[in-house]
């Protein structure tokens, strides 16, 4: 199970999550991610811009006729909802990549290729092939 972690200081905001072994979860550290963001401050943010994220990322999950989700979207959902949920800076840390779903590395993989579009650092960490 992942657990994120949110820290936050003057004009900034750090969200740390973890991927597990649980495949059978796919996108699991996006949606902690959201959850983390979603219950900042024991409030649940209600802001329009979140709510129209959260719903894109929602639709994302089973997106296509065979219940797959969308990492492209999802990826691109949770950076709109950073930005939206946070005044300042946000760095997100996606720890251990090597044990992440298919699905997560997608999303991963998109939102890293657009983050400059954002105010988001996405730092990935993981351990090399042979070390798995």
């Amino acid at each position: 199970m992942t657990t994120a972690v949110l820290t936050s200081g003057p004009g900034w905001t750090a969200i740390t999550v973890r991927c597990g072994h649980d495949h059978a979860a796919p996108l699991r550290p996006l949606a902690e991610t959201l959850w983390a963001v979603a219950a900042k401050d024991g409030a649940i943010v209600r802001t329009r811009a979140f709510v129209e994220a959260l719903h894109v990322l929602l639709r994302s999950v089973r997106s296509d006729a065979a219940g797959r989700p969308s990492p492209a979207v999802a990826g691109l959902a949770v950076l709109r909802l950073l930005d939206a949920a946070f005044p300042g800076p946000v760095l997100w840390v996606v720890m251990d990549v090597h044990c992440a779903d298919a699905a997560t590395t997608a999303a991963l993989d998109h939102a890293a290729g657009r983050v400059e579009d954002h105010a988001v650092v996405l730092v990935t960490t993981g351990l090399p092939p042979g070390q798995r």
